[in-house]
């Protein structure tokens, strides 16, 4: 990872530091995933290609963010920052803008998942990472686990509204006012966009409003 990549990420993780593999501890190693461990075998180039293979897992779900992976990231790095032992750092660059980060967090144990969440949704967090955002907003991407909630007690105002807020878990955020929420009760079927300053917006296409949406992240930087 280059200076200016440390410099950046420093505005927004608290004292980051580059993580080499053989300094870590064995109990570190139990956490981490036998990809993650791989991974770090590669130099970046090496590195890139690699990460971008276990992504198409997600290729059914998740097309359009594949794609930006394929054209777009360039770096591929993992550190340590004081709210994570051990995080992958995602660097997208892109024509006359400024570089896009992501952080991928180690994978989570189907045990972690206490909610009915979508199929494909608990595949990302138990194979890929246990929440993947934009660096910057921490949005943008699936949250982690631990950070899951209900729309009922997200703190907004719900007077008068025909939604089941018990059911409606916000899994994704697009960085304003707008939040993907899973139907706990019909998790694969059906889907509401919930907005804090309008009306929600039922949907049936899950993977569709959160591709869109990474890409909508991805297009403003």
């Amino acid at each position: 990872m280059n200076i200016q990549t440390i410099e950046y990420i420093t505005d927004f993780l608290d004292n980051p530091k580059v993580i080499d593999i053989k300094l870590l501890s064995a109990d570190m190693l139990l956490q981490i995933p036998d990809w993650w461990k791989e991974c770090f075998k590669y130099t970046n180039g090496e590195r890139v290609k690699f990460v971008i293979e276990k992504w198409r897992s997600m290729q059914a779900f998740l097309p359009i963010t594949l794609t930006f992976l394929e054209n777009n990231l360039t770096e591929v790095e993992f550190i340590s920052h004081s709210r994570s032992p051990i995080s992958m750092i995602y660097k997208f660059e892109f024509k006359n803008t400024e570089p896009s980060y992501y952080e991928g967090r180690v994978c989570a144990s189907s045990k972690r998942i206490q909610h009915n969440i979508p199929l494909g949704l608990k595949k990302f967090y138990t194979e890929l990472h246990n929440g993947w955002t934009e660096i910057v907003s921490d949005a943008l991407g699936p949250v982690p686990v631990e950070k899951l909630y209900t729309v009922t007690d997200g703190g907004w105002e719900l007077e008068n509204t025909d939604f089941d807020t018990d059911n409606l878990l916000v899994v994704f955020s697009n960085g304003g006012s707008g939040y993907l929420c899973s139907n706990l009760q019909q998790p694969d079927a059906n889907c509401v966009i919930w907005w804090n300053d309008d009306a929600p917006m039922p949907q049936t296409s899950f993977w569709g409003v959160m591709d869109a949406w990474i890409e909508i992240g991805f297009e403003d930087e």
